[in-house]
């Protein structure tokens, strides 16, 4: 499940009128300390330097303060990381990206920083000190977004450390929006919506440009079928992402919203918006083409034809297609472009074991010599590429057999 937040902020405003007092126009400046020098460097884009200074004060970590400030910069700016257990950072010009640094390929100095096991330790060591659990909670956030198919800790271990961190932070008024966030996560995947939403609020209270909360807060009304209040809740994701893949998961969120409400017409322009911000996303072109057949929409041809190109090799195309043509009993037209895309991949065993696989699964009722046909030679193309002892050989022969009944 993805992520949701909403808080207000109230600014008070003082004026002071010194007449007569001019040394009020003159306040000294605080003393700078080592966490607000880190903290300038932070913000001058200075991350390895401002790592390495804080690392120098508290090498072995045994300051709750220190450590609090260096973790953050491990989370937050590293430019490699192994497993969020090894980090390197770099200094980069006011110019540069760090997230465009991070695609880049390089040898870099890895830090070993293992950041669970030093939360552990200090915890241990300083009960009372609430905002290290705090700490330890954002911490398994950032896990479960870096790491949705697993960490060196699996899923609901990460999600257990949370469940012993997160509600001591609250209890003790130190609780961040991303704590409480975590909260309403946990509660909603354990179908508790009514506290859900509960802690959603907190979270967009706390703050308000928390974009994956009203991501996640969308997804909590719709499972309790408040699909106008979800779709208000999803725009404001929209309008707060910046990154095109949630903005378009937030698109579509909004186009399954509105297929719910039975408006088709706004939940094609939702899903045409997905698509332009993720072309790669099997799920936005499987939701356009689904919506522009139904909708009859003469572009419906276009979009299939870009959702085959999208991934020919994987298997989930075809199933995707198939469900969307069966769905509208327009199979036939289906048959008709798969086997128009055969003499394209002659040169190509994946996709053209593919297409005949599924061809033949199509046509199996109509045509049982030709789907038999479709069958071997699927065989023939998948043992090219696949293991002798694949299973799709099994259910080949299998089918064979039942065609021939």
């Amino acid at each position: 499940m993805k992520t949701i937040s909403i808080k207000s902020h109230k600014t008070l405003l003082f004026t002071i009128i010194a007449i007569g007092f001019p040394f009020l126009q003159s306040c000294a400046q605080p003393p700078e300390t080592p966490l607000t020098h880190a903290q300038t460097m932070v913000q001058n884009k200075q991350y390895l330097s401002a790592f390495e200074y804080l690392d120098s004060l508290d090498p072995n970590n045994q300051n709750p303060d220190i450590f609090l400030a260096k973790q953050d910069i491990a989370i937050h700016y590293y430019i490699a990381t192994v497993m969020h257990q090894m980090f390197a950072f770099e200094n980069l010009q006011k110019n540069q990206d760090i997230e465009k640094m991070r695609k880049q390929q390089g040898n870099f100095l890895m830090k070993d920083f293992p950041v669970q096991e030093i939360f552990d330790t200090l915890i241990q060591r300083n009960p009372m000190r609430y905002d290290l659990y705090n700490g330890a909670a954002e911490f398994y956030y950032e896990i479960l977004k870096t790491y949705p198919e697993g960490w060196i800790l699996n899923k609901n271990e990460v999600e257990k450390r949370i469940e012993k961190y997160a509600p001591v932070a609250i209890k003790n008024k130190v609780g961040s929006a991303k704590t409480y966030y975590l909260m309403a996560y946990l509660y909603a995947q354990k179908e508790d919506y009514n506290q859900a939403m509960t802690y959603y609020a907190i979270t967009l209270d706390k703050d308000p440009q928390f974009a994956g909360a009203y991501y996640n807060l969308a997804l909590t009304q719709m499972y309790r079928k408040e699909f106008l209040a979800a779709l208000s809740a999803v725009q404001s994701a929209i309008d707060l992402y910046n990154d095109s893949v949630p903005k378009a998961e937030s698109f579509r969120l909004a186009g399954y919203i509105c297929e719910e409400l039975s408006d088709d017409t706004q939940a094609y322009k939702y899903f045409l918006e997905a698509w332009n911000h993720d072309k790669k996303n099997l799920d936005n072109i499987h939701a356009l083409t689904d919506i522009s057949l139904r909708l009859k929409k003469s572009e419906y041809k276009k979009y299939t034809n870009i959702y085959f190109e999208t991934a020919p090799e994987n298997a989930a195309v075809y199933g995707g297609l198939i469900e969307i043509y069966a769905q509208y009993n327009n199979a036939k037209e289906l048959i008709t472009f798969f086997e128009e895309q055969m003499p394209k991949y002659t040169n190509n065993s994946e996709v053209l074991a593919n297409l005949y696989y599924f061809s033949a699964g199509l046509i199996n009722k109509t045509d049982k010599a030709k789907a038999s046909d479709y069958l071997k030679n699927a065989e023939v193309q998948f043992k090219k590429f696949v293991p002798k002892d694949n299973e799709i050989f099994i259910i080949i022969e299998e089918k064979l057999e039942e065609l021939k009944r």
